[in-house]
């Protein structure tokens, strides 16, 4: 992102399925988007709730620094503890 022609903002995101797992790619975006709809109170998330649990489908996330400088690692479970 750019404030009169000086960049202000950069953002990086990576991610992926585990191979075989294909299948699954709509029903795990569809569970991410309700988890990043998720406002936790008393958690300054840049991306998520720390822990969102839905039937058999689990999201875990932690986060490092904060809105000047942050790393972050979510994860998606399905029909897992």
């Amino acid at each position: 992102m750019r404030f009169k022609e000086k960049p202000v903002w950069a953002s990086m995101y990576g991610g992926g399925m585990l191979n075989g797992k294909e299948e699954l790619a709509d029903k795990t975006f569809d569970f991410l988007k309700k988890a990043m709809s998720i406002d936790e109170e008393d958690f300054l998330s840049l991306r998520g709730p720390r822990e969102l649990k839905d039937g058999e489908w689990r999201y875990k996330y932690d986060q490092d620094g904060d809105i000047f400088e942050f790393s972050g690692y979510e994860e998606i479970y399905y029909q897992m503890n």
